[in-house]
């Protein structure tokens, strides 16, 4: 069953769940964002997967401040009328909170970026659990930040290995075809490192 979830209601109780990780002081809101059933396509499991989600992780308090944001129509695409002007909310609040010194970081401020996949499931008829997590901040030797670096440096290396042919496939390529301990290495090498970790999968499918 596909389940969808309004964007007003993105940021709702029952649409939020809490991830605890070590790396991490306090517990990550985490708010349904994106498409997983076209991943589940991609990864050829739509036939076999009982339960699947994409998410996007903030620190405690985003969802608070955002689902009031959402409920009063801060985040419509569609332009309303202020004096004579047409104005979209999303546009004017990312330009609001975007264009002001406040929300910059200072040389001594750093973002961090997570990208985690958490795996369950069964192999060779055992339960098991799967994740690769990468923990990225901001690098204050040359002012990239973490969003930067983990979608930057992503972008470059597959420009790179398009060109010197470690990517040969023509036209529009999916990530999965992407060779992905070389892509890894790539990662390593701009000191970006990522974690695996293997275990025996208890049962529980809940994110």
């Amino acid at each position: 069953e596909k389940v969808s979830i309004p964007a007003d209601e993105m940021f709702d109780e029952p649409n939020t769940h809490l991830l605890k990780l070590d790396e991490f002081d306090e517990p990550l809101e985490c708010f349904a964002n994106g498409d997983s059933a076209a991943y589940a396509e991609l990864f050829g499991v739509s036939r076999t997967v009982r339960s699947m989600g994409r998410y996007i992780c903030r620190w405690p308090g985003t969802g608070a401040f955002w689902r009031v944001a959402a409920k009063c129509g801060f985040l419509a695409s569609e332009n309303i009328r202020v004096g004579d002007v047409d104005v979209a909310p999303d546009r004017f609040c990312a330009a609001l909170l975007g264009g002001q010194e406040q929300f910059a970081y200072r040389d001594g401020e750093r973002d961090v970026a997570l990208i985690r996949s958490d795996v369950r499931g069964y192999k060779d008829g055992k339960p098991l659990r799967v994740v690769y997590q990468i923990v990225d901040k901001r690098d204050p030797a040359t002012g990239f930040t973490a969003m930067q670096r983990t979608v930057g440096f992503t972008a470059s290396i597959g420009a790179q290995m398009i060109l010197d042919g470690r990517i040969a496939q023509k036209g529009v390529v999916n990530p999965v075809e992407v060779p992905f301990d070389a892509y890894i290495g790539e990662l390593q090498t701009r000191g970006i490192s990522f974690a695996k970790q293997v275990e025996p999968w208890d049962g529980d499918e809940a994110p």
